[in-house]
């Protein structure tokens, strides 16, 4: 098998402060796509809560786009999957490579 992918929905609870009990009240929908081709390349797609996220690698250089940083690409060793999306903190969402 050299490509796969994957789709689905995603649902995110919003709350003000880290540690808050008021779960279920502001609700984000949004669905996202994700590629795996072998051996090294890959590109997921996010949309929620109005926004849409991008990123991807070719084995040699990996991209992103989001609303709150813009277009990034940087050139290097390749860059897995699993650390497309990863959150800084949870007041400020971002994409890290």
């Amino acid at each position: 098998m050299k490509n796969v992918f994957t789709t689905g929905k995603v649902t995110m609870d919003v709350v003000d402060e880290l540690g808050s009990t008021n779960g279920g009240v502001n609700l984000e929908k949004g669905c996202f796509v994700m590629w795996q081709m072998v051996p090294d390349k890959w590109q997921i797609e996010l949309v929620l809560g109005g926004q849409k996220v991008l990123a991807g690698s070719n084995g040699a250089i990996a991209w992103r786009h989001t609303p709150w940083l813009g277009v990034h690409a940087a050139k290097g060793p390749v860059r897995p999957l699993r650390r497309a999306l990863q959150a800084s903190s949870s007041s400020s969402p971002s994409l890290s490579m």
